[in-house]
């Protein structure tokens, strides 16, 4: 019993030893410093490593967090080939002050290069299809290993064999990648393999079908056969799948679509459309607060939108809006538009928006009518613009003066105007597909009282007066 009691003890003592020992404290310490002092190389900047470590300055120090991230500093190194750094940490205490500042030292030692780089299960291809593969593959011999090219290289090859019939090439499960370092210990070269399968067996499209979910508004199937991009016979592509998958998801009635096989015969693949349905009917209240020619109103109005209007993929949108600053200045418009799909292509739309509008202002009425047709094409292929639209807007405006500061005046406006879209593409020497799954704004273009104060809204004012073509009659 007795030596039990005197270990008891020892390990009693020696818990409060570790306790007073250790840096006590209990308000939130804050950091005011990260410095990374390198002890060779150094490959990085430390801005890139400050990043990649997670945390910065006048963040609340957690040591647990500072542990983990430490770790995710190494993994860093390691991905990108220093697969022998070492990382070390030295935190120092201001209480006083409720700071922390931290110190990282960081020793990079060797920078692997790829001797080697193995591609298995591909022996198979032909010879059209390994000329498209040498052309992709970008990673060379005496590269610097980096995970992340080598793994953007193998999805790249793997998209390329879906895109191609081969609707099942993937890396294996149990060995994808694998990095073997020579055994020499001087050595900084290393074999990087990758280890393909599914890539021996060419697929075809069979047919599709679209099945509904709950298809309470009785939407018809041919809508979404108008949007699949393969035909029957072709040969799988991953690429056409995903885009008439995209088509199908970007119709308004529908929340979400999904492409997948069904059943498989000598090659030929039979998928299933899945779609489920967003509600047909969306009435949405909304509130304003703008400044138009330096007058403030505040207001809101309501909108109503058909997302399945008459069939056929139509949508019809009415809004009303009332703005307000005074009982003498305000504004009430009413707006209606039918926007269809399909006009020429699966790319291409029509739209006409009809306006009404009171507008109160200083010692004046304005009473606005006006029309918008606008025609878009989206473009499908890689192009530097995204998409285009032609409109037409036929405006009329009466204007009524309060007091005797003039005469009642009438205004017949017409514009027509072409707006070309350049969305995400930086160069055209090397543009960029559309985003497939969103649809096309409508560009509605500027002219009419309305929407120049929309567009005065978002920070883009443009004068239409020089693209106006009309007439003035005196009232």
């Amino acid at each position: 019993m007795k030596p039990f009691r005197k270990f008891l003890r020892l390990i009693l003592i020696l818990l409060f030893l570790c306790v007073i020992s250790s840096p006590v404290y209990s308000q939130l310490l804050t950091i005011d410093e990260i410095k990374i002092t390198h002890k060779d190389t150094k490959s990085f900047d430390d801005d890139v490593l400050i990043s990649a470590l997670g945390i910065k300055k006048s963040d609340v120090y957690k040591p647990k967090l500072l542990s983990d991230n430490i770790y995710k500093l190494r993994k860093f190194y390691f991905d990108k080939g220093f697969f022998d750094s070492k990382i070390d940490t030295n935190v120092k205490y201001n209480l006083k002050d409720e700071e922390v500042y931290i110190e990282i030292f960081i020793k990079e030692n060797k920078h692997y290069k790829i001797d080697s780089l193995i591609y298995t299960g591909l022996d198979s291809l032909p010879a059209k299809i390994q000329k498209s593969l040498s052309k992709i593959k970008k990673i060379k011999s005496n590269d610097f290993y980096d995970k992340l090219l080598v793994l953007q290289q193998t999805n790249t090859i793997i998209d390329m064999l879906q895109n191609n019939g081969y609707m099942n090439a993937r890396l294996k499960e149990d060995s994808s990648t694998v990095v073997t370092k020579y055994s020499l210990s001087a050595s900084d070269r290393l074999t990087v393999t990758l280890n393909f399968q599914g890539a021996d067996t060419i697929f075809y499209f069979g047919k599709t079908k679209i099945e509904i979910k709950e298809n309470k508004y009785g939407v018809d199937k041919e809508l979404f056969k108008t949007e699949i991009t393969y035909n029957e016979g072709d040969i799988y592509s991953k690429e056409k799948k995903l885009e008439s998958d995209g088509n199908m998801a970007k119709i308004a009635i529908v929340q979400t679509s999904r492409i997948t096989p069904s059943e498989i015969n000598n090659g030929k693949v039979d998928f299933t459309a899945t779609i489920i349905l967003n509600k047909k009917i969306e009435i949405s209240p909304f509130g304003n607060a703008v400044y138009i020619d330096n007058i403030f109103y505040l207001g809101g109005g309501v909108q109503y939108i058909n997302k399945y209007f008459l069939g056929g993929g139509k949508i019809l949108n009415l809004s009303f809006d009332g703005l307000f600053h005074s009982l003498t200045i305000n504004r009430v418009e009413f707006t209606g538009s039918i926007t269809k799909p399909h006009i020429f292509n699966n790319d291409s739309y029509l739209t006409n928006k009809v306006t009404i509008g009171l507008y109160n202002e200083t010692n004046s009425k304005n009473y606005y009518l006006g029309n918008l047709t606008s025609y878009l094409q989206a473009f499908r292929n890689y192009t530097f613009y995204n998409n285009a639209s032609v409109d037409l807007t036929e405006e009329l405006l009466r204007i009524k003066y309060d007091t005797t500061t003039g005469n009642p005046m009438t205004m017949l406006n017409t514009i027509l105007s072409l707006t070309v879209v350049h969305d995400n593409t930086n160069s055209p020497a090397s543009p960029s597909r559309p985003e497939r799954r969103h649809r096309p704004r409508v560009r509605h273009g500027c002219g009419t009282r309305r929407r120049r104060r929309r567009v005065w809204r978002h920070g883009r004012v443009r004068d239409c007066a020089d693209r106006a073509v009309g007439s003035r009659v005196p009232g």
